[in-house]
């Protein structure tokens, strides 16, 4: 997947353990601007789980909120490489 311009989002990639995000996402350099609030569980991120992805050249902005453990403003909980990011967050 390949991201061709900014965008805003709301909900996190990867819910669960069971339905992680496996690709390769390539931002290009783009802006993902991030509104979250999870509290159903650990790891609130924009990729909540991976697993051997790839997320690389991105850059992101906004704010992740969540009552609960390991907060990140990539990756929740990572099994993945993240590579060329650039970051401007409230986690």
């Amino acid at each position: 997947m390949q991201l061709t311009a900014d965008i805003t989002v709301t909900n996190t990639a990867g819910t669960s353990a069971d339905n992680s995000f496996q690709g390769t996402f390539i931002g290009n350099s783009h802006t993902i601007t991030a509104d979250i609030t999870y509290n159903d569980g650990q790891g609130a991120a924009l990729f909540r789980y991976t697993y051997g992805a790839t997320i690389k050249n991105l850059k992101t902005s906004g704010t992740i909120t969540t009552s609960s453990q390991h907060a990140g403003g990539v990756v929740g909980r990572n099994r993945t490489e993240v590579a060329g990011h650039r970051y401007h967050r409230h986690v």
